[in-house]
């Protein structure tokens, strides 16, 4: 009897196979009839770990996985029942040296009727190629219920894949696509940013390619895609590049919408006839961030501006506190709209500011329109002023006018009772010229105030000249020291100086002395060596009715600053260099004549 467990003669297998099964990768192996190992090529070491004869005599199909047992050995026999040589093929599980188990693929040979008598089987190790196919199988079945679609393409362009995805974003089905050339679908404005794209993805095959263009659809339109792509062209499994496309079309279409919104918004922003300026908050401070050509030009600011503090260009520093509120207020995101004064190119000016605060991304911002309401101010102070004159006007008529009436009626009832009325409707004379004079100062006082608007050149010594020759002077004299020039309207100055002048002789001697001159180059003023004004009533010598004589209306002084306000000047009561009264004019441009 001869031992089962021994090795077979080399020659059995012929000494110029074995010489070549020994320099071959794959395992060779010879088994019997029954599944026993008569021989295994050196390779068995590398693959399954196995020394090459330690598994000699023993049954092959002993060390197939369980799972694999039945299919494999089936495929055998169906070889042992087959008449003359036969092929066979099996991919099965094949436990290794270590307990685990390898995928093999095995090509069997039956070689009973020659010297060998039994079966050759070349087994390759195709673990790894079984894991990538079950994880291109996963990635099919992910592909298959995915919106997204994945293509794959060769060097050359021709789509070899393409994921079910492709009929319900663009219509076509998976075999009208592949084979065609990707390009084909391309919008022909989008295609130099497509092939750059390819390009990058060629050349950096470690990099993940993002670009975005139009895509043809079944029906003949066109979709917005984002696509992805990276090269897998050296990858054996995959071999092409793997392109990822998304949809974008809504995206698309929101930002076309946005985009249109935001030319809208940058249109109004440019064209508004008023200043604004878009501002972003660091630290509760605005910063200018733009600003539209009013704005520029209102405030005399140009783009180097941009990203400097707002309230630094614009903001008086009497009014830096409030800012700061208003700051504080708009940036914690409230809608603002108060009254400010703001420096402007042209000086100070009263806005209506209104702030509307928002935030782009997590950056807090604000447009501040800027609103000028200086002319209405000034309108609403006028209004103010004419309001007072008329209230004024209608306590003379219901009180100052009352009295003299009541005298009047009072001596002319005397009159018409006595025998000599002479002497009765003398008095009642005298209470009508009183009313004559306080209708007529009640008339100039209501028609004062208003604006002037024409200036004309006017030049002291000539109106101070022809004024005073226009007053009941007595023995009184007056001294132009000075001989200056300026704007104003000289009809209305002139019951301004007739009233001064009057004012001082009344109040002073019969030889008073009126002196006018200049203050600088800014004011005027008329003074005289009289008795002068009390401190204390020279805040009220102005108001309508204030008189220290019986014989006086009380309106003169109240006539003649409502024609200095209406220049836009300034008035003063103080003393003279002889204790007098001085009445100082300011706020004019003088110029030597």
């Amino acid at each position: 009897m001869t031992d089962q467990n021994a090795r077979p003669d080399p020659p059995l297998i012929g000494t110029r196979f074995q010489t070549y099964i020994e320099h071959v990768s794959d395992i060779v192996s010879v088994i019997d009839m029954t599944g026993k190992v008569l021989y295994v090529s050196p390779s068995i070491e590398s693959v399954l770990g196995y020394a090459q004869d330690e598994h000699i005599g023993e049954n092959v199909f002993e060390f197939i996985h369980p799972d694999d047992l039945d299919g494999t050995f089936e495929r055998f026999l169906e070889a042992i029942d087959q008449e003359g040589e036969t092929v066979e093929s099996a991919e099965f599980r094949f436990k290794a040296a270590d307990g685990s188990y390898l995928w093999l693929e095995a090509i069997g040979r039956t070689q009973i009727a020659t010297d060998i008598e039994g079966f050759v089987i070349t087994s390759r190790d195709i673990t790894e190629r079984k894991q990538r196919l079950r994880e291109l199988r996963r990635y099919e079945t992910i592909l298959s219920h995915s919106s997204d679609m994945t293509i794959i393409v060769d060097g050359n362009l021709k789509v070899e894949y393409i994921s079910p995805a492709v009929e319900p974003m663009l219509g076509y089905s998976q075999g009208e696509v592949i084979g065609t050339n990707s390009f084909d679908y391309i919008h022909p404005d989008d295609l130099e940013e497509a092939v750059d794209a390819l390009s990058r993805t060629v050349t950096h095959p470690d990099e993940v390619i993002t670009v975005e263009y139009r895509s043809s659809h079944a029906d003949g339109g066109w979709v917005w895609v984002e696509v992805r792509g990276r090269n897998y062209l050296d990858d054996p499994y995959i071999d092409g590049i793997m392109v990822d496309v998304r949809d974008i079309s809504q995206r698309k279409e929101h930002e076309r919408a946005l985009k249109n919104e935001r030319d809208r918004a940058n249109a109004l922003f440019s064209r508004l006839g008023e200043p604004v300026v878009e501002v972003v908050f660091e630290e509760a401070s605005p910063y200018i961030k733009r600003m539209n050509d009013t704005f520029k030009d209102t405030f005399g600011l140009d783009e180097s501006a941009v990203g400097e503090a707002l309230d630094a260009h614009i903001v008086p520093e009497e009014s830096i506190e409030s800012a700061m509120l208003i700051n504080e207020d708009v940036g914690s995101g409230n809608v603002s709209e108060r009254e400010v004064e703001r420096m402007t190119d042209d000086g100070r000016r009263t806005f209506l500011l209104r702030t509307v605060p928002f935030r782009v991304d997590d950056e807090a911002r604000a447009h501040a329109i800027y609103i000028d309401i200086t002319d209405r101010k000034k309108r609403e102070r006028e209004l103010e002023r004419q309001n007072e004159r008329l209230e004024r006007v209608s306590r003379v008529i219901s009180h100052d006018l009352r009295n003299p009436l009541t005298v009047a009626k009072g001596y002319l009832e005397i009159a018409r009772e006595a025998e000599d009325p002479d002497e009765a409707l003398e008095m009642v004379g005298e209470a009508h010229e009183r009313m004559d004079d306080l209708i007529e100062d009640t008339l100039a006082l209501a028609r004062q105030g208003q604006r002037i608007v024409e200036f004309e050149p006017v030049r002291l010594s000539t109106l101070a000249g022809r004024c005073w020759s226009m007053v009941n002077t007595g023995d009184a004299t007056i001294d132009c020291v000075d001989d200056v020039a300026f704007e104003g309207d000289p009809d209305a100055l002139a019951h301004v100086f007739e009233n001064l002048f009057r004012n001082a002789i009344q109040h002073g001697d019969d030889e008073v002395t009126v002196t006018v001159g200049s203050i600088g180059s800014h004011g005027i003023f008329i003074e005289d060596d009289g008795p002068g004004i009390d401190p204390d009533k020279r805040e009220e010598v102005f108001e309508p009715g204030y008189s220290t004589s019986g014989s006086g209306t009380g309106f003169g002084l109240a006539i003649v600053k409502e024609i200095i306000d209406a220049h836009g000047w300034d008035i003063a009561v103080t003393a003279g260099e002889a204790g007098g009264a001085r009445f100082e004019i300011t706020g004019m441009r003088l110029a030597d004549t």
